[in-house]
């Protein structure tokens, strides 16, 4: 089973004495570059967390491990796919949503995604990355918005997972199943603190909350 954590931007922070000390100089560089202080600790807090969950899955300290992110694409370290440089056979991923961070660490394509409830949903786009019937389950729902925003990070997963595009979102239809899709488990939830959460995986994942 993957090793999943979820927690707030102050509790990930407050894990150890001093955050950005696990860092890259890249990572820090780009912490620096936020315009909202709030914007640049979850983002410290997101690559503290990943790096966490790693270490729990190898058994070693966080602070031994390096986070690095390469885009196939463009070869640009500063996006794409993140994996943990001393174990690249170790599938990681991460996601931040203002307030909040998520991580998980496994072997296979693994995936997750978040986003806060707190706010209103956005579901202008939903002929773009919902199915017809997807679309017709959100409509018919007693809360439309939290239903779209349960197919939307579960989707978001399977992006991250390297199952699925943001170009291609309208072609995988989780109306029938939305726990499986191309060989991967997906597992999503709201927790106590209103933030929306699914991760995909080989194996099968069970949230504590």
């Amino acid at each position: 089973m993957p090793i999943v954590l979820v927690e707030s931007t102050q509790d990930a922070l407050a894990r150890v004495p001093e955050p950005s000390a696990l860092l890259t100089e890249l990572e820090r560089k780009r912490a620096a570059g936020f315009v909202f202080p709030a914007d640049a600790d979850t983002f410290v807090a997101a690559h503290l967390l990943v790096r966490v969950c790693a270490g729990l899955a190898l058994g070693v300290d966080p602070a031994e491990l390096t986070l690095v992110q390469t885009c196939p694409t463009c070869d640009l370290p500063t996006h794409g796919r993140p994996s943990i440089k001393e174990a690249p056979e170790l599938a990681v991923s991460l996601s931040h949503s203002r307030g909040h961070v998520a991580a998980c660490a496994g072997t296979g394509p693994i995936g997750i995604d978040i986003e806060s409830t707190a706010r209103g949903t956005d579901m202008a786009p939903i002929d773009k990355v919902l199915t017809p019937g997807e679309a017709a389950l959100v409509k018919a729902a007693a809360q439309p918005g939290l239903a779209f925003l349960d197919f939307w990070v579960r989707k978001e997963a399977l992006i991250k997972a390297g199952l699925a595009t943001l170009d291609s979102l309208e072609t995988v239809d989780l109306s029938a199943d939305p726990t499986r899709w191309g060989g991967l488990h997906i597992a999503g939830w709201r927790d106590r603190s209103g933030v929306m959460a699914a991760v995909a995986s080989p194996e099968p994942y069970e949230p504590l909350s």
